[in-house]
């Protein structure tokens, strides 16, 4: 059985005996080749964690002296991006070059030394990114990661032979593990393409014979006993009440606050007594159609919206929905917004409201399935993620029993 000893480093507190730790300098060099004279004109960039091809290709002459201070890559490279890692908590931050190129000086570029291997050391770097160790680094404005405060962190050293070992293990279980995530996220979004629909199709009949032509934007045709109506003369309209962000607990607090693009936090009032539905006015999902039961706060950038005794209330949220409002709203103080004069024009479907409760009904049983399997995916696709991030983890530390086996 392999033995392993303590480290006293935070992130790498246990490995392999016969391991050794080493600072950041001792097996990465700072990569400072800069691309004086283009003479390298193959352009590349950061992709969710990929170094791959710009689309454009050509280079302008005003753009000749900012390319002329790019960082020239080899195969092998590695690129971190340590730019703003005090508040982005998203960005895939390592990438692996496997081409010669040219990307932004704004990236650190590292390459190993010849005692590490940079399919390991990739892996190794990866594994830090996935638990956010860059956020906790950088400094000035930016909180930038450099090559000095890169330089004196602690990495696990194995032979060079066992690294190359760990990483084709990695290449093939990463690789089939994110296959299978692939797949999953394809079955959600399979899965959002049937709601949408479904709901669709039942808001506008889709199984009745007996049609007529309404040439709408939406819909084409309806049942030929159903009516098409102006938003205005079934529903009212009204603007919520402005709050600060400060004002606004992300946790907790009494009740929860809607905004242009859905729930923003909680707020100690309420300004909203449900039944009613809420629409984001402004904001990149300006268009979203909630429905609210109970007392809430909406803000200046949504829209309260109640319906007349002759459209359910239900039935309205899933005909907002199905028309899709994103699609009418224009660039406003550089965001997306949608203003409320141009929902109340727009021409909405009526069915009897014998009718329209049926549907709601049907869509609330068929929505409510698809959100516990849409839940099921979700689960499946963070269970994946963790995973796959202590997989590298156990790897790269040499705690995989198989890999142990074949060192000893």
């Amino acid at each position: 059985m392999r033995q392993y000893k303590q480290t006293g480093d935070i992130f790498f507190p246990e490995i392999p005996d016969d391991w050794d730790m080493i600072r950041g300098r001792g097996c990465f060099k700072e990569n400072k080749d800069k691309n004086a004279g283009l003479q390298q004109r193959r352009l590349l960039q950061f992709c969710y964690g990929n170094i791959i091809r710009k689309e454009r290709q050509e280079i302008h002459q005003d753009e000749e002296e900012t390319i002329k201070k790019y960082t020239i890559v080899k195969p092998g490279d590695i690129i971190i991006n340590g730019l703003n890692l005090n508040y982005d908590f998203v960005t895939q931050r390592v990438g692996l070059a496997t081409e010669d190129g040219a990307i932004t000086s704004a990236y650190l570029s590292v390459r190993c030394r010849d005692i590490y291997s940079p399919d390991y050391a990739a892996y190794v770097l990866r594994m830090l990114d996935a638990r956010k160790v860059f956020n906790g680094m950088g400094t000035g404005i930016r909180m930038t990661l450099g090559y000095r405060e890169f330089s004196r962190m602690n990495f696990p050293l194995p032979p060079k032979h066992e690294q190359d070992r760990i990483a084709s293990y990695l290449d093939a279980k990463v690789s089939a593990l994110d296959r299978l995530s692939e797949l999953t996220w394809r079955q959600a979004g399979l899965l959002a393409e049937y709601r949408e629909r479904l709901i669709l199709d039942a808001v506008t009949g889709a199984d009745c014979q007996e049609r007529r032509d309404v040439g709408l934007s939406w819909v084409k045709s309806i049942p030929a006993h159903w009516e098409t109506i102006r938003l205005k003369y079934i529903c009212t309209f009204k603007a919520g009440k402005n709050l600060t962000s400060a004002d606004i607990n992300p946790d907790k607090g009494a009740y929860q606050v809607y905004g242009g693009n859905g729930i923003r936090g909680y707020y100690g009032k309420h300004n909203v007594d449900g039944p009613c539905l809420v629409i984001g006015r402004q904001g990149a999902l300006s268009g979203n159609v909630h429905r609210i039961k109970e007392k809430i706060w909406a803000t200046d950038h949504a829209v309260i919206t109640k319906t007349n005794p002759s459209l359910n209330i239900d039935y309205a949220y899933y005909m907002l929905t199905a028309m899709n409002l994103n699609r009418y709203a224009g660039d406003k103080a550089a965001q997306p917004g949608i203003a409320v004069s141009i929902i109340k024009d727009l021409r909405g479907i009526l069915p009897p409201i014998d009718e329209q409760k049926r549907i709601a009904d049907y869509l609330d049983d068929k929505t409510e399935k698809i959100s516990r399997l849409n839940a099921i995916l979700l689960r499946k696709t963070a269970l994946l993620k963790e995973y796959r991030t202590r997989l590298i983890y156990d790897a790269v530390t040499g705690h995989i029993e198989e890999l142990s086996r074949d060192a000893g």
